[in-house]
């Protein structure tokens, strides 16, 4: 879970190298999207993409708002497709 309007931290950072030693696919949640305007955001996802180096056809971001419950189904299906359900 990163912060989407902000640039990833060195721990973030470090989280997806952790997660990358297991060589897993790894889904990324950009929370707070709904303080950020759509074009913040569209700038944003890609720069958050670029500075935690993920991978194309492997890894993903999901835009996220916890208050607005925004791509809330699509996160959910993500945690069942990973737990194998």
């Amino acid at each position: 879970i990163v912060d989407s309007r902000h640039k990833p931290t060195q721990l973030d950072k470090d989280m997806v190298t952790w997660v990358r030693s297991f060589g897993v696919p790894m889904t990324v949640v950009a929370n707070k999207v709904d303080k950020l305007k759509k074009k913040e955001l569209e700038e944003n996802i890609p720069m958050i993409w670029n500075e935690l180096g993920l991978i194309e056809g492997e890894d993903h971001i999901i835009p996220f708002s916890a208050d607005k419950n925004t791509n809330r189904l699509e996160l959910i299906k993500d945690i069942e497709n990973a737990l194998g359900e």
